[in-house]
């Protein structure tokens, strides 16, 4: 049994406060002294941990720049693990804004299409937390994300406990 980790990049990978521009190949972090993925490490050796576990990107990244572009952009090792989005992202197929555009409802909708056994959400946003998420969240700080203090051992512990103790 593997577990399906939902997530967020902006706010767990480094802090959330970035600007997206029209053609750009990446956002840009509006925080100075930290750079995009400052914390991938931590994520990474989440994962050595538990091998099995596979990603779900839940992200605005993907609408606004497309799948294809925000996987290329997450580092390899994470990248390896990655199978899909929560949103589609197609350049061909332009992101429009629908009553289902709020990362909550596309995270809803893809746990009903994919229907995981096992579903961890990692994020900084507390609204994205559906109810049959709550004991399977990691939250971390929108500023220090995955660096916030205890949030890796509380990813690990969950994690384990998705996969089975692995």
């Amino acid at each position: 049994m593997a577990a399906t980790l939902y997530l967020g990049i902006d706010g767990v990978l480094h802090p959330r406060a970035t600007s997206f521009t029209r053609g750009e190949r990446l956002p840009k972090l509006r925080d100075t002294g930290h750079e995009l993925f400052e914390n991938h490490s931590i994520l990474e050796r989440a994962l050595e941990l538990c091998p099995h576990t596979v990603v779900i990107v839940h992200s605005w990244w993907v609408p606004l720049l497309g799948y294809r572009r925000t996987v290329e952009a997450i580092p390899e090792l994470l990248r390896a693990h990655v199978i899909g989005a929560t949103c589609h992202g197609n350049r061909l197929l332009p992101f429009t804004l629908t009553s289902a555009t709020t990362r909550r409802e596309w995270l809803r909708q893809d746990i009903l299409r994919r229907r995981p056994v096992t579903p961890v959400l990692l994020d900084c946003d507390a609204h994205q937390v559906l109810s049959m998420l709550a004991d399977s969240t990691c939250l971390v700080d929108a500023h220090e994300g995955l660096a916030t203090r205890g949030a890796s051992e509380r990813l690990v512990a969950l994690l384990l406990a998705a996969n089975g103790g692995e």
